[in-house]
């Protein structure tokens, strides 16, 4: 890769020279002396500029967003949920959920088991979930069906990224339920 090639790309990436040194790990002055041709551009970072080049755009967006120092990924740690369907008092119920690493796992109060993932949506500020939730034996779900046997329900929803807190409607293979939910802690750092 010559200079020129990595300063088209940096414009068409609409990158400055600060955000991409942040992104890639190096100094400014080292970008700089790669632009200028003072210093040749090394094979890792030629293939770093192909993959960006290859993501999708809302992988794109969040290592743009990266470089400019506004992480956009969800915020990965434990939340608290809430939720309830139908005008019954009774249709409610509480959990946790774990958000890691595009995994989501959990169980609520009622045992039932939460299991999913999320992705960012076409809209790098929205997250994309889908999660099978399932429940034990004779467990009732808030929609009030109950069976003796294990048996599983598959869930849909998003969720604004930049929001510790928030409600949303959820999309069940049953019917809609609301939801709210809340950041309770991070993940923490290995010992």
């Amino acid at each position: 890769m010559f200079s020129r090639d990595l300063k088209n790309k940096l414009v068409d990436f609409e990158l400055s020279q600060v955000e991409f040194a942040r992104l890639i790990g190096v100094t400014p002055r080292t970008v700089n002396m790669w632009l200028q041709g003072d210093r040749e551009i090394p094979g890792p970072i030629e293939a770093y500029v192909r993959l960006f080049e290859l993501v999708p755009i809302s992988a794109l967006a969040d290592e743009i967003a990266r470089a400019r120092g506004k992480e956009l990924v969800m915020k990965e740690g434990m939340y608290q949920i809430q939720f309830h369907a139908g005008n019954d008092p009774n249709n409610w119920g509480i959990g946790s959920l774990i958000f890691e690493g595009g995994r989501i796992y959990g169980a609520d109060a009622g045992s039932a088991k939460y299991d999913g993932v999320y992705t960012t949506s076409s809209n790098p500020e929205i997250v994309d979930v889908v999660m099978k939730v399932t429940f034990p034996s004779n467990g009732m779900s808030i929609f009030g069906i109950v069976h003796p046997y294990e048996w599983s329900i598959g869930v849909r929803t998003q969720l604004d990224r930049r929001k510790d807190s928030g409600t949303v409607t959820v999309q069940t293979d049953v019917g809609p339920a609301d939801a709210s939910y809340l950041f309770v802690r991070s993940i923490p750092e290995a010992s």
